[in-house]
């Protein structure tokens, strides 16, 4: 019988190290004495710069014009199954490329032409086999 590996991340294993900064942003310190919320997992870390890459849009990040998703131009575009399949071809292009430690299982893109908006949901694994879900709404 095989052993299952679990890759774990060393800074996991220090409880009071933080990993990163959470998104979005809110003040959880007792009388202001933590200013932002602290990810302390990688995977806490890795949703939260997802859901910061996917909200920005390219050129939009001063000194790193290629950071981010063009989101944004989908916004005023017609709801059709065509655009679904840009919109997929875009997340798996940017996961890929920009995420390489995330490994995509599900993609759920549905729409509401009436209120112009589009919700994409993301369920991923990464290295030490945690899943995942990210939800994405867009709308004009």
């Amino acid at each position: 019988m095989a052993n299952k590996q679990v890759n774990i991340f060393p800074l996991d294993q220090q409880p009071r190290k933080a990993v990163g900064l959470s998104y979005p942003f809110s003040n959880t310190g007792a009388n202001g004495a933590i200013p932002f919320k602290l990810n302390y997992t990688t995977a806490d870390q890795i949703k939260s710069n997802l859901f910061v890459y996917f909200s920005t849009d390219v050129g939009e990040r001063y000194l790193n014009p290629d950071y981010g998703s063009n989101f944004k131009k989908f916004v005023f575009e017609q709801v059709t199954a065509q655009t679904y399949g840009n919109i997929e071809n875009l997340i798996r292009d940017d996961l890929a490329l920009y995420f390489p430690q995330v490994e995509l299982k599900e993609l759920t893109i549905t729409g509401d032409p009436e209120e112009l908006q589009v919700n994409i949901g993301i369920t991923y694994f990464i290295f030490n086999n945690e899943e995942d879900t990210l939800e994405i709404n867009l709308s004009a």
